[in-house]
């Protein structure tokens, strides 16, 4: 899965595009396209969140899977008919799967460079995964329009209770984590304050900074050698919003 940043950051790309949302619900469907991964909030397995399981349980359909899975199941995860939702629960629901589209280039990806390396699996790889994902969210920070504008929308915006498979108090324990690093300029020191947030201990802590400090440059130079941030959240934009014309036309 891509950061959550960098999922903010192809929001803040996609949600303009879409003509069917109204333009109040920005920050309903930043919140969708953030709170998918509850799964690492809490302790509600991968493949209920995200409607696959990873690689090495399902295989490409890891990543070519997840949204069709969701859209084929929509009508039973609402706990109201589409029809019936406000304007501000559609576009969080719309985010959501704005959410799995752009996990689906980051699998791919993966396997990309797992392939390159010569490489079975991630754990694999020369740099730890956990760094992988807050260099490349650090990295994705520079490529917002206006963060401003998104942190904003997503403090006024109310998290809606519209699904059946996650319990929505448990999706309110994740934003109520990551909205307090949410205001800052995304650095590694937001990803060790959000640990802070979800409990780990201090000594926990105290090994993944110096973990990051180790392969910091190393990750860096690793994720610039295949695409880059940029390159990864345009084709991450595209392909979203090549999901979403799905729903638009199931649900119009």
């Amino acid at each position: 899965m891509p950061p959550l940043n960098t999922h903010l950051v192809i929001g803040e790309r996609v949600f303009p595009q879409i003509s069917t949302l109204d333009r109040d619900t920005y920050g309903d469907f930043l919140l969708g396209c953030l709170i998918v991964d509850v799964n690492s909030f809490t302790d509600i397995d991968r493949s209920v969140t995200h409607f696959v399981g990873r690689v090495n349980e399902d295989g490409a359909a890891a990543y070519t899977q997840s949204c069709t899975n969701f859209l084929a199941q929509l009508d039973d995860l609402l706990q109201v008919p589409w029809d019936a939702l406000p304007p501000s629960s559609r576009a969080f629901v719309a985010g959501y799967l704005c959410h799995l589209a752009a996990d689906e280039p980051w699998k791919a990806w993966g396997t990309t460079i797992l392939r390159a390396l010569q490489l079975n699996t991630m754990r694999d790889l020369p740099v730890p995964g956990e760094v992988i994902l807050t260099t490349f969210s650090v990295l994705s920070h520079a490529f917002y329009h206006d963060f401003a504008a998104v942190s904003a929308a997503m403090e006024r915006a109310t998290l809606p209770d519209v699904f059946t498979h996650v319990p929505h108090h448990a999706l309110q324990k994740m934003w109520n984590i990551f909205r307090r690093v949410l205001p800052y300029e995304d650095t590694v020191e937001s990803y060790f304050a959000m640990l802070e947030g979800i409990g780990l201990p201090a000594t926990e802590i105290a090994r993944s900074r110096a973990v990051h400090a180790q392969y910091w440059d190393q990750t860096v130079a690793l994720i610039e050698k295949f695409r880059g941030a940029q390159d990864f959240i345009d084709h991450a934009v595209s392909h979203s919003l090549k999901v979403l014309a799905y729903l638009e036309l199931k649900y119009p």
